[in-house]
C-alpha cells in the first residue's frame, strides 16, 4: 500500500533529533498565497507588485518606470524584477561567455571577431573570446534547447568544435576567415581541418547545429558584481553592466566593457524602451536561496525515481518556466521533498512565486509549504499555498520570518500522486 510520505519525511530531512519536532509544533497561522497580475508588473524588494511599463534607468541606475501616466523611480537595489523573459527560438542564437543570448546571424568570422547582424541588431563586432558558440538552429523543444545551450556553456574551451546533426562532433580550429557568398547571409559551407590530412574538409552549414569557440589561452573576462539581466522583445536576454538609450537605440555594457547597440527606429515601438519585456538586477543586496547552500535535503520518491533538487534550473535540468514565463532565479524541487537553510540574522521575510514547471502542461499538482524553526528545535508552519497545478499562473509567497534561525520548503504530491510535480520556487529571496 502506497501511503503519504508527508509524515514520514520531515524527521528523516536532517541529521539532528531536534528536526523530529517539525511536526510536533504545527501553527495554524500561514499567509495566503496570491494570483499575480496578468499585465506587466514590478515586484519590488518589500513585495509589493506595481503594474508599469519601464520607461528608462537614471544615471543612477535606477530604474522608471510609467503607472497609468504616474512617472515611477525605483532604485536598483529595491527592484525584484520587472516583466517577463520572452523564450523565442526563431532565429540563430549567439551564445556570449556570461550566459547572454543575442538573436542574430552569423555574418562572417575574423581573426580576432565574429561578425552578427539580425531584427534589431545591425552589424556588430563581438571579440571571438567574449563568443562562446552561435547556434544556427536552436530546437523548437524547450528541454533540447536548454540542453545546448547549458552545453555550449559547459564545454571545455581547449578547440574550437562544429556540432553537426546526428549528434556528430568535428574538433579543430575555425578557420580564422569565414565570409558569406554574395547575397546570401551565411556562407554556403565551411572548410575544417583535419588531423592527419593536408587537405581541410568541407562541412554544409546545413548541416551544423552549433559552432563552439576555444577560449584562444585569454584570461576569463572580468565581471562587475552588480548585473542585470535585460530580456528584449526579440528574444535576446543580456546579463548587462549598464544600459542606456537615445530615441531610436539601446545600448547595453557586457562582459570585459564590450558594448551592443540595438537600433530601433519606426514600427511599433516608438519608445525603444518597448524593445524590453524584462529586468532583474543582480547583487544589489537582495540574497537568493539558489545562491545559497543548504544544510539539508531528502527526496522520498513516490514509487522508485529519485530527484535531485536544482539551482536556477528546473527539476529536470531546464530553465525553469511557467505560464509566467521563463525565469532566470529559482529553485527546482519534485514531491515529495524537503529543502532546508539556516538563515542569516539579517532576513526579516521570504518571498517568491510558485508554480509548476511549464514542461508539465496541465499535469502535475502540489502543495508548496514553508516551515521555521525558532530554536531549540520547534518547528512551526509559516505558508502553505493550497494545490497549485500546471498551466495555473503562478501565486505569489510572503512569509514572515520573525525570529526563525533555519527554514525548511516542503514539496507535497497532490492530485495523481507525483506525476509531473515539476515544482518551481520562482525567485526565492530573502528581504532584509
Amino acid at each position: 500500500m502506497q501511503v503519504s510520505c508527508r509524515a514520514a519525511l520531515v524527521p528523516r530531512l536532517f541529521v539532528c533529533p531536534a528536526v523530529v519536532a517539525l511536526l510536533l509544533c504545527i501553527s495554524p497561522a500561514c499567509l495566503a498565497a496570491s494570483p499575480l497580475p496578468e499585465e506587466p508588473f514590478a515586484i519590488l524588494a518589500d513585495g509589493r507588485r506595481v503594474v508599469a511599463r519601464v520607461d528608462g534607468v537614471t544615471a543612477q541606475g535606477e530604474w522608471v518606470f510609467d503607472q497609468a501616466g504616474e512617472t515611477i523611480i525605483v532604485p536598483k537595489d529595491q527592484l525584484v524584477l520587472w516583466g517577463t523573459c520572452r523564450d523565442r527560438c526563431d532565429d540563430s542564437w549567439v551564445v556570449l561567455d556570461d550566459g547572454s543570448l543575442l538573436t542574430a546571424d552569423l555574418l562572417r568570422i575574423e581573426e580576432d571577431k565574429v561578425v552578427v547582424a539580425g531584427g534589431i541588431w545591425p552589424e556588430t563586432h563581438l571579440p571571438r573570446t567574449l563568443v562562446r558558440g552561435i547556434l544556427f538552429r536552436p530546437p523548437l523543444n524547450d528541454a533540447a534547447r536548454d540542453a545546448l545551450v547549458f552545453r555550449v556553456l559547459s564545454e571545455p574551451r581547449d578547440e574550437d568544435r562544429l556540432l553537426l546533426d546526428h549528434g556528430d562532433e568535428l574538433r579543430g580550429a575555425v578557420p580564422r576567415s569565414v565570409s558569406p557568398e554574395p547575397g546570401a547571409f551565411h556562407p554556403e559551407k565551411i572548410a575544417w581541418p583535419v588531423k592527419g590530412s593536408l587537405e581541410p574538409i568541407e562541412v554544409s552549414f546545413k548541416r551544423i547545429d552549433a559552432i563552439l569557440f576555444a577560449a584562444n589561452g585569454e584570461e576569463s573576462l572580468s565581471r562587475d558584481s552588480v548585473q542585470q539581466w535585460i530580456g528584449l522583445t526579440d528574444g535576446s536576454r543580456l546579463l548587462a553592466t549598464h544600459v542606456a538609450a537615445t530615441e531610436d537605440s539601446l545600448t547595453f555594457e557586457v562582459s570585459a566593457g564590450a558594448k551592443l547597440v540595438a537600433e530601433v527606429s519606426g514600427g511599433t515601438e516608438a519608445n525603444p524602451w518597448d524593445r524590453v519585456s524584462f529586468v532583474q538586477p543582480l547583487g544589489t543586496g537582495i540574497a537568493y536561496l539558489s545562491d545559497m547552500q543548504p544544510v539539508g535535503y531528502k527526496h522520498i520518491p513516490y514509487l522508485a525515481s529519485s530527484w535531485p533538487y536544482r539551482n536556477d534550473r528546473s527539476v529536470s535540468g531546464g530553465q525553469p518556466r511557467s505560464s509566467w514565463g521563463l525565469a532566470m532565479k529559482g529553485i527546482g524541487m519534485h514531491s515529495s521533498s524537503r529543502l532546508a537553510y539556516d538563515l542569516p540574522e539579517t532576513a526579516r521575510e521570504l518571498h517568491g512565486e510558485l508554480a509548476i514547471d511549464q514542461r508539465a502542461g496541465q499535469g502535475g499538482s502540489v502543495v508548496f509549504r514553508v516551515y521555521l524553526e525558532e530554536g531549540e528545535g520547534k518547528w512551526n508552519k509559516a505558508f502553505e499555498s493550497g494545490i497549485v497545478r500546471g498551466g495555473q499562473r503562478p501565486v505569489a509567497m510572503r512569509v514572515e520570518l520573525k525570529n526563525a534561525v533555519r527554514v525548511a520548503l516542503i514539496v507535497d504530491f497532490a492530485d495523481r500522486a507525483d506525476q509531473w510535480d515539476h515544482a518551481n520556487w520562482l525567485n526565492l529571496r530573502l528581504v532584509p
